[in-house]
């Protein structure tokens, strides 16, 4: 088997990302989409190949996983057929108890790969689609479980409260950014510990240095 169809057949049991993380304001910048232009988009959750698309660019999205093509088409499906809060409930924002049902009355329009994904993982489908990524599940373990291990329930909470950019670097600073913040957010996002729970080492690839350290400094802007 080469490493084409091993890294396929391993892609092909998962959905990696249920989103996509980049801005696409940055994406739409950087690449100054035409109406018209023709695109080509590595797909993943498919959120920049739909940004794109409603920049005007003709998009073509291709992936070496099939579960990450059968959570685009559902998505785009569900934008297509359903009216908004059937879309949010789908994608996981609304009401919790429909959204296998969703998933029935849009099955009829997806593609014979989709539907045998998708009949498959309703679990995932009851979850909503925006948590059922092995990344997004990660994210979920950190938030609900390491967290909470920092920093009280009332700081999670004053983090978010409306605040002027001097307030949020300031409440960053003297609250947030601690000794046991920058410890335990060093552990859990290391390359040992991701690796160990499914990341893929090439992903990181391009980080000089620890992945944790470029991590910590992104997470003083997001």
């Amino acid at each position: 088997m080469s490493g084409t169809e091993a890294t396929r057949d391993a892609l092909g049991e998962r959905i990696s990302y249920a989103q996509v993380w980049e801005d696409p304001e940055v994406l739409l910048a950087a690449l100054k989409v035409v109406p018209g232009e023709r695109v080509l988009s590595i797909c993943s959750a498919g959120d920049n190949a739909f940004a794109l698309a409603a920049a005007g660019a003709r998009v073509t999205a291709i992936d070496l996983s099939a579960p990450q093509l059968a959570i685009a088409e559902l998505k785009l499906c569900a934008a297509v057929h359903l009216d908004l809060p059937r879309f949010r409930s789908v994608l996981g924002l609304g009401e919790v108890g429909q959204r296998v049902h969703l998933y029935h009355e849009l099955r009829p329009h997806l593609s014979l790969r989709a539907r045998t994904w998708w009949d498959g993982h309703e679990a995932d489908i009851r979850t909503g689609l925006l948590r059922c990524g092995r990344f997004e599940r990660y994210l979920e373990t950190f938030r609900t479980r390491a967290l909470p291990l920092v920093h009280r329930r009332r700081t999670i909470d004053a983090l978010v409260l409306p605040k002027t950019l001097e307030e949020q670097r300031s409440f960053f600073d003297q609250r947030w950014n601690t000794r046991r913040w920058r410890a335990l957010f060093g552990v859990f996002f290391s390359r040992f510990v991701m690796a160990r729970t499914g990341r893929s080492p090439a992903q990181f690839a391009h980080v000089d240095g620890p992945v944790s350290a470029a991590f910590l400094k992104r997470a003083e802007h997001v």
